[in-house]
């Protein structure tokens, strides 16, 4: 059995899903092979995953935050 979701955990993935486009657009022009750009996507989703608590305003930052993680792992 699942445990149930936290406040915190809910409202990634609520965020996660709503930005998860652009985040992927972003990812997809900085890279060539569409197998890169699914890396670099779950490599940013875990990061943001575990520092996710400390995003001050996870509202209206997350999707900038998420670009930001995704560029340094482009870098990588």
């Amino acid at each position: 059995m699942t445990p149930p979701l936290s406040d915190s955990s809910e409202d990634f993935l609520r965020l996660h899903a709503k930005h998860e486009p652009q985040i992927r657009a972003f990812v997809r022009a900085g890279v060539q092979h569409n197998e890169a750009v699914a890396e670099i996507m779950q490599e940013t989703s875990i990061i943001a995953w575990q520092k996710f608590s400390a995003l001050k305003n996870p509202e209206s930052d997350f999707g900038r935050w998420m670009c930001v993680i995704a560029r340094y792992e482009i870098l990588k």
